[in-house]
């Protein structure tokens, strides 16, 4: 019997692991499609931005902007309307990839306030990133070419394409040059630890500072490029 009751005793330890193991998890509640939403979020929405705003300068190039102009709109109201489009189409591109991450892949989502600010803030950093570039593009071919390489580069240093666990401690640290990566780490301790405001207040400020730095100047070299364009 001795042989017989030692076998059960290490199947009855290996199914409590087993279960153990399982409870843990569970317990945790870590969710994979959580860890990889934060990355592909921000490169989907940053391409959304781009897709926005790029229409201003094929618009000014074929000619277009020049009749709109020539009607009582001003230079002003045009790239109001414009930004207010890209934010608030980013906004929608957003929530939308949010529910289909909830209802498809049970993602937690967090709390509904800090992610509200954080995804406020996130848009405002992807519209002046986006609106800085293309103010200073002369026309669409130069765009397309600058905008998509540095918005790739601005995903993978930020940890969209490669977990920044895997990268190298010089290229962490590279890493929060990106604005991309202080999106990316907000929405994760979001999802993954239910971060609070208070837990993300300094990715938040920096978001903000980002695209308040890079809209206001953007703007203006909109405006000016529109102008030109118009004339």
């Amino acid at each position: 019997a001795g042989p017989y009751v030692a076998d059960s005793l290490i199947t009855l330890e290996e199914s409590t692991a087993v279960v153990s193991g399982e409870d843990e998890t569970r317990r945790s509640g870590f969710n994979v499609f959580s860890y990889v939403m934060a990355g592909s979020l921000m490169i989907g929405l940053l391409f959304t931005s781009n897709i926005m705003l790029r229409d201003i300068v094929r618009e000014k190039e074929s000619g277009t902007m020049a009749r709109i102009l020539s009607s009582p709109t001003g230079t002003a109201q045009v790239v109001g309307g414009k930004l207010l489009a890209a934010y608030v189409l980013t906004i929608l591109a957003c929530l939308l990839l949010l529910l289909v991450g909830r209802l498809v892949f049970s993602m937690n989502l967090g709390g509904p306030g800090v992610l509200a600010v954080h995804i406020v803030a996130t848009m405002l950093m992807t519209t002046g990133t986006m609106t800085f570039c293309f103010g200073i593009m002369k026309n669409e071919r130069a765009a397309d070419a600058v905008v998509s390489v540095l918005i790739i580069v601005m995903a993978l240093l930020g940890g969209s394409m490669l977990p920044l666990d895997n990268m190298g401690p010089a290229l962490q640290k590279i890493a929060r040059i990106s604005p991309v990566y202080w999106a990316n780490t907000g929405f994760r301790a979001i999802f993954l630890e239910g971060a609070g405001i208070a837990d993300i207040a300094f990715n938040i400020l920096i978001l903000c500072g980002v695209g308040l730095v890079t809209l206001v100047p953007g703007i203006y070299f909109l405006g000016r490029g529109i102008r030109k364009g118009g004339s």
